[in-house]
């Protein structure tokens, strides 16, 4: 039978999220429900070993397949999508606008999307950038200030703009 602590050396992802009262949430992706917290990032990274280990001990037992690591899939760069009709071609219309095929604009739309995922991830889990939670103070409506930050929100993707609405902010 394997045993858990070898298992973990395997390139399984973790991910670490700041929760909204400071504390930190760890998980593995490929575990469902394997999930820990600490007061810091690597408090809960340190705890998700332990919780992990205990995740696969009761799955073993169960006679429950492992998950295998991501890292350790094989993708062959081919993607089969769905999408809603109405969304299909609004892609295609920028795509048309852009001068790129819909492929090129939607594989752009990916890396975007997980470019800014990335950095929004880096900033909150590096130590050296000033990392807060405080509700924004509301600026003179109709200022300009006002006009500015709202342009600002409305050109954030939508999982940004609800990091600020919630009271989340950070400075670089």
């Amino acid at each position: 039978m394997p045993v858990p602590a070898e298992i973990l050396k395997k390139p399984y992802g973790r991910v670490v999220v700041p929760e909204a009262d400071g504390t930190f949430r760890a998980e593995i992706v490929e575990f469902p429900g394997c999930i820990a917290a600490g007061d810091t990032a690597g408090e809960a990274l340190a705890s998700l070993e332990r919780v992990a280990e205990s995740w696969l001990d009761l799955t073993l037992s169960k006679g429950q397949s492992i998950p295998v690591p991501i890292e350790d899939s094989q993708f062959s760069g081919k993607l089969v999508l769905r999408l809603p009709r109405s969304l299909h071609r609004k892609a295609a219309h920028a795509a048309k606008h852009e001068g790129v095929s819909l492929n090129q604009f939607i594989v752009a739309c990916v890396a975007e999307t997980i470019g800014i995922r990335s950095m929004v991830t880096a900033v909150f889990n590096n130590p050296t950038i000033s990392v807060f939670t405080a509700p924004l103070k509301p600026v003179g409506h109709g200022t300009t200030a006002h006009i500015q930050l709202k342009c600002f929100l409305a050109s954030l993707p939508a999982f940004l703009r609800s990091l600020l609405r919630d009271g989340r902010a950070f400075r670089l």
